[in-house]
């Protein structure tokens, strides 16, 4: 049996989105060089637009929002960050499937939730590319906790290198 994998805490930070998203891609370097596991959550300084990494298309006026757009190393689509709870993790999961490894990765968010009173489960998985819309929280997949009403809740996305896994994920409070 192997020892208990150890997992670095990285405090709560609150700060501008590039500042965030330059934290989560060190924290992924920081484990393809062979550092540990990591975890950390985190809130926006003022009001940002994040995009998904593979996200090529958004609105005009999310431009002269009014708000710092920037780019998620993660896939997934647009979230708007202003007031909610955003997570990163980074590991390198034994298993590589990806709906596997989403519900691994939000277990403890799942009983977190839970304990206080809002149980979660996912979503269901996407009808079409076609019916997902540019907004993460417009639309639940699998990869998603919601709510017993079907509303969505938790949004996650992931980046891969490799074996070494990035997640990010928001929690609408």
């Amino acid at each position: 049996m192997s020892p208990p994998l150890l997992w670095r805490w990285i405090p709560p930070l609150t700060a501008p989105g590039r500042i965030q998203m330059a934290i989560d891609r060190w924290m992924l370097q920081q484990l393809l060089r062979g550092g540990p596991p990591m975890l950390r959550l985190y809130r926006w300084s003022a009001p940002a637009l994040s995009l998904g990494r593979h996200q090529q298309r958004w609105p005009d006026h999310w431009r002269t929002a009014g708000v710092e757009l920037v780019r998620r190393p993660s896939g997934g689509r647009a979230v708007l960050h202003h007031g909610e709870l955003t997570y990163a993790l980074v590991m390198q999961p034994q298993l590589r499937s990806r709906e596997v490894v989403y519900r691994h990765c939000c277990l403890w968010l799942q009983h977190a939730l839970a304990s206080a009173g809002q149980p979660l489960q996912f979503g269901q998985a996407a009808a079409s590319t076609a019916a997902q819309r540019s907004s993460c929280f417009a639309t639940a997949t699998a990869a998603d906790l919601v709510a017993g009403d079907g509303s969505k809740r938790i949004g996650s996305a992931q980046l891969w290198q490799g074996a070494a896994l990035l997640q990010h994920g928001s929690l609408l409070l």
